[in-house]
């Protein structure tokens, strides 16, 4: 008996290890980035002048002026 013959002229196959072929395939997947965003609204205080006046009123006594008696004008009045 021979080995390796399977009747006749024929020979036995030989089987190598398998060899695997990949095929890849990308599915997209959306993945969230979450970016917190605070808005703050600030006030800012200008002072600015503002003038306020007082005002009051004296009264005072002035120079006493003597007048004519006599009822006569005098020159350059």
């Amino acid at each position: 008996m021979q080995h390796g013959n399977c009747g006749g002229n024929q020979v036995q196959p030989i089987v190598c290890p398998t060899q695997y072929r990949c095929h890849d395939r990308f599915v997209p997947r959306e993945v969230p980035f979450i970016h917190p965003i605070v808005n703050v609204n600030r006030v800012h205080t200008v002072e600015i002048p503002r003038h306020y006046f007082t005002e009051t009123t004296q009264n005072v006594m002035g120079q006493t002026i003597q007048g004519n008696p006599c009822g006569e004008r005098r020159r350059g009045w």
